[in-house]
């Protein structure tokens, strides 16, 4: 195996190192967006990834073309965390609650289907909150 010529080595090193508010603005240089989440490891992860596909070079036009063709045919297997039949538990003031996916992003709850995690934890808790960190998927 090769190593790493010491530019790549010295600028992984440099992420790695910088401060979390660093990388975040770095990670904005790099997609013109800031992050869409606040945790600070996967930034530094992407943002170190960024840096090896621009001095290595990114997957060619045909393997994006193959794996957007591979999303689009079948969303459901390709996310892990919402295959059919998996079941979500919550623990809420004492209470446990189930929801179990259905299918492309349906849940049931209670005998009732919903479209969004979301909503079953605002019928939960009866507030609005983020269903994916209710429900501890992300």
């Amino acid at each position: 195996m090769q190593a790493l010529p010491t530019t790549v080595v010295q600028e992984l090193d440099r992420v790695q190192t910088m401060p979390n508010s660093y990388v975040r603005q770095k990670f904005t240089d790099l997609f013109g967006r800031p992050p869409k989440f606040d945790i600070p490891g996967v930034a530094r992860a992407i943002v170190a990834t960024k840096v090896q596909e621009e001095y290595f070079g990114g997957l060619s036009k045909a393997n994006l073309e193959s794996l957007k063709n591979l999303l689009d045919d079948h969303p459901a297997e390709c996310d892990p965390l919402f295959r059919p039949g998996t079941r979500l538990l919550r623990e809420w003031h004492g209470k446990t609650y189930e929801v179990v996916i259905i299918a492309d992003k349906k849940f049931e709850y209670e005998g009732k289907l919903y479209k969004s995690l979301s909503a079953i934890a605002q019928q939960i808790t009866g507030a609005h909150r983020n269903g994916k960190i209710f429900f501890g998927v992300i």
